[in-house]
């Protein structure tokens, strides 16, 4: 659900509200608001189908897309290169991309070619061939969603094509990096045999003073640097919060919904009801499994309720839920919760699981035990087991244990597991749950927006933050140094509003995920470039830290090198092995820094392909602690291979950096736009 930004209430002009919105203009070509919404709303449709959809990043990346996309016409454009709507239509009938043809398939599965050319040519006779029974009405309606459907994908379809137009005439410039395409080759055709000694550097280390961590990043200034300018805003936070009068209100006005809906006399106005009930919040089906699960707060609300009824408000901690009861499933015994200890299938599976099960018998906790043994990860609330769901020996394991025992392991297909019985119920029911969070009313977001005015206007005129914010009980806060790729305090808008901003200078007010409103001023302003130390100092300090914990055992490494020797055949001789040394024998080492048996060290792999020769090497640094390395057999790349590296690899490479040059190209034209972004009138994000 779109949430239109509060702010437009109170700023937005209503003479404008009259024209047809605009969400932005790039280089004078407008993206109309209701165009951009319905593609923002398609997206977020479409996450939510797979998961979970974050509004913000979805309106940002839609927006980004958008740009892109206008820019692309625009340089298309300026090089003269176009693509009539009859040629796109050609293509897209005699040529269409596989995409496409995974879309429009016969009963067979196979691609139809008539059936896509019906639905761009004639997409009414389609619908009344398919459907003869349909009405008029439904039928008009059933036509103008296929119009729209297709009006889409020629649109996208025409999009990727001129793309791609652009893309292969741009190339026409295009310069191979063979640098980097040499460095492929060495990391693909190096290789490194070797047996491996690492001592891992010390866990922790003295706190460093400021002083020292100066001193380290002057010696490593050009380690530390930005390819974009940065930022930093003090700021002070307003939240947004729902007063107890705002939630006394949504209360009344849900409740309202439920006796409409108990008072509705036909199916239709029931389910009119219930369609705006759900634009209300997120609706979720769930199954209801007794009053000790999560669910709790609603099996107990529909305890009398029967089928088709919704029941509610039902509160909890921050909002209020309605659920519509779409059936309900009773018997003795028909459900189990359980949590459950995952093992492998192996020759101690048997001794592992007596032990389990004799240690919980011994009132060890579930929970350790899980922790210790089980290969999938923490189940705390249990999950819901329904006969007829397992196979019937895992179904005769999990209802023939007690409840609060813990069953014996059985196989369960990759792996066997345990299953501690939680408890069972005697009654599923099965609902739509459809929730929202309590929001701050209109009076509520007025006297917010009224404050933040005022400590606004009281910096611009003069007066200092720390006073303003201590007339107002605030605090003062620093965001870290940020770029303009990654969203700040959550938003998005804040970030675009502190570049448009001059330094010293104070933001438009904006609403944000993570403070409310924010009163904000751009404090700092970084170039891009190397960076002062403000402005890298927690990757200072985290390079530090890891460079300080090694030095601290610089001595124990040296002393290492002293009992590790070469027999006259070249085999690694260990004479005193510490407790924490780890030998890896006949491993390998890759170019890219991937030992086997030991994990990723691109510091000491570097080290060992620069010296490039057999024997015993060390004591080496490395990125994870000290090494001895005794160096078996090393190959690097050879020149003379290097063509036919090429002839084998080099289009997927030439592709790989076209493509990211042509990305670097995309950035370029926008950073040279002039691009008016006016999503913030409508948008959270």
């Amino acid at each position: 659900m779109l949430r239109p930004l509060l702010l437009v209430l109170a700023l937005f002009p209503a003479t404008l509200l009259a024209q047809r919105p605009v969400a932005g203009v790039v280089n004078g070509d407008t993206i109309w608001l209701d165009a951009f919404a319905r593609d923002v709303g398609r997206r977020i449709e479409y996450a939510n189908s797979h998961g979970t959809a974050h509004e913000p990043d979805v309106i940002e990346q839609a927006w980004r897309d958008e740009v892109d996309r206008r820019l692309i016409m625009g340089e298309a454009r300026r090089r003269g290169i176009t693509i009539s709507d009859a040629e796109a239509d050609s293509i897209l009938l005699h040529e269409p991309p596989e995409y496409i043809k995974r879309g429009v398939q016969d009963a067979k599965g196979e691609f139809d070619p008539m059936l896509l050319e019906w639905m761009m040519r004639d997409p009414e006779g389609l619908v009344r061939a398919k459907n003869p029974s349909l009405s008029p009405q439904e039928v008009q309606q059933a036509t103008q969603q296929v119009r729209e459907s297709m009006t889409d994908l020629r649109s996208r379809f025409r999009d990727g094509l001129l793309r791609k137009r652009l893309q292969d005439q741009w190339a026409t410039t295009f310069v191979v990096d063979s640098t980097a395409l040499m460095s492929e080759y060495l990391e693909q055709s190096s290789t490194c045999k070797a047996d491996v000694v690492m001592m891992p550097c010390a866990t922790t280390t003295p706190p460093p003073t400021h002083q020292e961590l100066e001193r380290y990043w002057f010696g490593n200034k050009t380690t530390y640097t930005s390819a974009r300018p940065m930022r930093r805003l003090a700021y002070l936070s307003f939240p947004l919060t729902p007063t107890k009068a705002d939630t006394a209100s949504m209360v009344r006005s849900i409740t309202d919904f439920v006796e409409s809906f108990r008072r509705a006399g036909t199916a239709a106005s029931r389910d009119s009801i219930l369609a705006r009930l759900a634009r209300m919040g997120d609706a979720s089906e769930r199954v209801l499994f007794s009053a000790n699960d999560p669910d709790g707060a609603f099996y107990a609300a529909t305890k009398s309720a029967q089928r088709g009824q919704i029941v509610g408000p039902i509160l909890f901690g921050g909002g209020v839920s309605v659920v519509k009861v779409d059936s309900i499933r009773t018997g003795k015994n028909i459900a189990r919760r359980v949590r459950r200890i995952v093992l492998p299938n192996d020759a101690r599976l048997r001794s592992t699981s007596d032990r389990i099960r004799a240690a919980f018998t011994a009132k060890a906790s579930f929970d350790s035990l899980q922790r210790a043994h089980s290969a999938e990860g923490n189940d705390a609330n249990g999950i819901i087991l329904l006969r007829g769901m397992l196979d019937p020996e895992s179904e005769r394991i999990v209802f023939g244990t007690k409840v609060g025992a813990l069953s014996p392991a059985v196989n369960t297909g990759d792996a066997s597991t345990m299953f501690l019985v939680l408890e069972e119920s005697p009654r599923l029911v099965y609902v739509h749950a459809m929730t929202t969070a309590f929001q701050p009313s209109r009076a509520t977001v007025d006297s917010v927006l009224r404050n933040v005015d005022a400590a606004l206007a009281a910096y611009e005129g003069g007066e200092e933050l720390g006073a303003v914010a201590q007339r107002f009980g605030k605090k003062i806060q620093l965001t870290p140094y940020f770029d303009d790729n990654a969203p700040v305090l959550g938003s998005y808008r804040l970030r675009d509003a502190a570049f448009t901003t001059q330094l010293a200078a104070a933001c438009d007010p904006v609403e944000t995920a993570t403070a409310g409103v924010v009163a904000a001023v751009v404090a700092d302003s970084v170039p891009a470039g190397e960076l002062p130390f403000e402005a890298c100092s927690d990757a200072v300090l985290k390079d530090w830290a890891a460079n300080e914990r090694c030095r601290m055992r610089a001595m124990v490494a040296q002393g290492m090198a002293a009992f590790i020797t070469l027999t006259d055949g070249g085999e690694m001789l260990i004479t005193e092995s510490p407790a924490d040394m780890k030998v890896v024998r006949n491993t390998t080492i890759s170019y890219a820094g991937a030992i086997a048996n030991v994990g990723t060290d691109v510091k000491l792999a570097r080290t060992v392909y620069a010296q490039n020769r057999v024997g015993l090497l060390g004591p080496l640094q490395g990125d994870r602690g000290w090494y001895m390395v005794n160096v078996r057999e090393i190959t690097l790349g050879a020149a003379k291979e290097y063509p036919m590296f090429v002839m084998l690899r080099g289009n997927d490479a030439f592709k790989d950096q076209r493509d990211a040059a042509f990305a670097a190209f995309l950035r370029s034209l926008r950073d040279t736009s002039t691009i008016v972004d006016e999503r913030w009138h409508y948008f959270r994000y």
